[in-house]
């Protein structure tokens, strides 16, 4: 991105090294977020322009219309999740990896933050729950501790797995057992927790 707001783009041409098709596009860019095979540019006016491959996040004509007034973007593996200014979300891209959000679409109001995995999402609404999509068994299925996921103020991820952590300072996680979805071994210890970290595998938290 130049500084005068415009983008230049460079390598593989399938995952975005290629940006001809909206180049006239790529005008006053705020910022650029990416999927592993594709781009999304955020203007200064609140609108969505992106390239790259069209099974991964590089293709969203159909949602152009809705596309307006979006604050932040955030992606995983091979979808997008745009947040508007009205606190809706418009997902697009891989649907199994989050770019189809339509099961969920009626709980996706007055959202605070979206955060993610690399194969799914979990948006964090103004009054403390928890919305989640994408790959169900790397943080898109919260069922089994849905009924857990209230007064969360700050959600956490690894590569597969989710941890939020509770206004009074307790911690839920779920999503693939493997990479720190499973916490009941020790859910004694997760109490009064101060602040959670993450690396692609495991969790650590300190109170």
């Amino acid at each position: 991105m130049t500084t005068d707001g415009n983008v230049v783009t460079w390598g593989d041409r399938n995952h975005g090294g290629n940006s001809i098709l909206v180049q006239d596009q790529l005008k006053n860019i705020k910022i650029i977020f990416s999927t592993y095979f594709a781009f999304a540019a955020l203007t200064t006016d609140g609108n969505v322009v992106t390239w790259g491959n069209q099974n991964h996040g590089g293709n969203s004509l159909i949602l152009q219309n809705q596309l307006h007034n979006i604050q932040m973007i955030h992606s995983t593996v091979s979808a997008f999740a745009a947040l508007t200014i009205d606190k809706n979300v418009v997902t697009w891209g891989n649907q199994d990896h989050g770019g189809d959000s339509d099961a969920v679409q009626n709980e996706l109001q007055n959202i605070k933050m979206i955060f993610s995995t690399e194969y799914a999402f979990a948006a964090l609404t103004n009054d403390g729950n928890v919305v989640t999509w994408g790959d169900q068994g790397d943080g898109g299925n919260s069922t089994v501790v849905q009924n857990q996921l209230k007064n969360i103020k700050m959600i956490f991820s690894t590569e597969r797995a989710f941890a939020a952590l509770t206004t009074d300072g307790n911690v839920v996680t779920w999503g693939s057992q493997s990479n720190g979805g499973y916490s009941a071994a020790i859910k004694n210890q997760l109490q009064n927790i101060k602040m959670v970290f993450s690396n692609d595998s495991a969790f650590a938290a300190f109170l």
